[in-house]
């Protein structure tokens, strides 16, 4: 057990790692366990606190990127120019998710515009391995992106899981141009930029214009950055959003709409025209907040897919990731979330804790005299297989800090651990 002095105004501080004595049992509680936390599954509670945004640490989407090599090509792709692409689009991307925007509907919305706490990191198999891949293929199934007709492969599988790398922790990327002999037809093929989303991968079929491309001067042309808005589209849709113009997508704040892909002079898209991520539209701009609490609980929950996604940062403990109560601000923690740093309650402020918080190792909870902890049916411990520091109290001569634990919370998996017995 660690035990620290310093002096200060108010004469000596003590500052000692809590032990069953120190935690204050709320009457109706007495038996900590493993938490009731039925109120953690409400996904409004996961809407990133606008006033404390370091409460809800960025998350982190592993990607890696796929491109395909075929004899019948009319692109150039190779290694350098695939490494190219995916610069260009991953940092588009990112950049468009730091800007959320005001949505455009309903006309004359006060839709609150929540940041959006999520963006993506190439990750390959290894340190060596940065994640961008080329394929050679001579076959046409594997090798493009066919919409319709007897080759349709859009909702294929298949090469993902022929060519998937790390299939339950990344999120695999594949770009396809459309095929040849359908770009070359006389008849009628949709050749526009589209995507699919599944849960560990996304599909994507660019035209060769939007693609890769030679220029008559002999130039290679790169239209990656374009792309960025419909890579974001389907990777929404591969972290939990549904489209919001035709259906019940489970969010107030994304109304039904013509769904128009740009405002026109005439209706129905004469007023406006749907500038949200998940629909289709030229802008794909924006997530409301319901949306991004949809994102924020499925990444924050064990047994769904979008956190198999994450790099796991709440594992690693980064001192410059504390997160601090201000004196008497009073916070509650109503949904789960993995930090990366320490915990500093100062004086007279108070955090109470209803969900799971994980703590990386060697991570502690300073109290400092007069701030409050109250675990109100929540689980503080380490959820990477270690230990965190645990909670340390700060004593002067007037007062200290304060542990209470209601509600069947609980304090697990500490280097300074406390092993209270059930009371009567």
């Amino acid at each position: 057990m660690g035990l620290f002095f310093f002096v200060s105004s108010c004469g000596e501080v003590q500052k000692v790692f809590i032990t069953d004595k120190d935690i204050v049992f709320e009457q109706g509680s007495p038996i900590p366990g493993n938490g009731k936390m039925d109120d953690c599954e409400v996904k409004q509670y996961y809407i990133p606190d606008t006033n404390n945004m370091d409460h809800t640490p960025m998350r982190y989407v592993r990607v890696n990127f796929h491109y395909f090599i075929h004899p019948k090509d009319l692109h150039p792709m190779n290694e350098d120019l695939a490494i190219q692409f995916t610069n260009e689009i991953l940092k588009t991307s990112n950049y468009k998710l730091s800007l959320n925007a005001k949505m455009n509907l309903p006309v004359g919305n006060k839709t609150p515009v929540i940041p959006i706490r999520y963006r993506y990191v190439l990750a390959g198999e290894n340190e060596n391995d940065n994640g961008i891949y080329v394929h050679l293929t001579e076959e046409d199934e594997m090798a493009y992106y066919n919409n319709t007709g007897k080759k349709k492969n859009m909702f294929s599988q298949d090469v993902f899981k022929r060519y998937g790398v790390r299939k339950n922790e990344v999120l695999n990327i594949f770009f396809f141009s459309h095929p040849p002999d359908s770009i070359n037809a006389k008849k009628k093929y949709n050749m526009k930029s589209q995507g699919v989303g599944f849960n560990y991968f996304v599909k994507m079929g660019l035209p060769i214009k939007e693609f890769i491309q030679k220029g008559s001067d002999g130039l290679i042309k790169m239209h990656a950055a374009s792309q960025a808005g419909l890579l974001n589209h389907e990777i929404g849709h591969s972290l939990g959003l549904a489209h919001t113009w035709n259906s019940e997508d489970g969010c107030e704040d994304t109304p039904k709409h013509p769904n128009c892909w740009n405002r026109t002079k005439s209706p129905p898209c004469n007023i406006a025209a749907s500038n949200n991520m998940m629909d289709y539209n030229a802008t794909k701009a924006a997530l409301t907040p319901c949306q991004i609490s949809k994102v924020m609980y499925n990444m924050a929950t064990d047994r769904r897919s979008q956190r198999n996604l994450l790099d796991p940062r709440w594992c690693n403990f980064d001192p410059s990731k504390f997160i601090r109560i201000a004196p008497y601000e009073v916070v509650e923690w109503k949904s789960s979330r993995d930090l990366e740093g320490d915990i500093i309650i100062e004086e007279g402020a108070e955090l109470h804790i209803s969900c799971t918080v994980s703590m990386p190792k060697g991570a502690k909870i300073v109290v400092k005299p007069g701030g409050i902890l109250n675990i109100k049916g929540g689980m503080i411990t380490n959820l990477c297989g270690d230990r965190w520091e645990g909670v340390l109290l700060y004593k002067n001569k007037k007062q200290k800090g304060t542990v209470i634990v209601s509600n069947d919370g609980s304090l697990q998996n500490m280097v300074h651990k406390v092993d209270y017995l059930p009371t009567e």
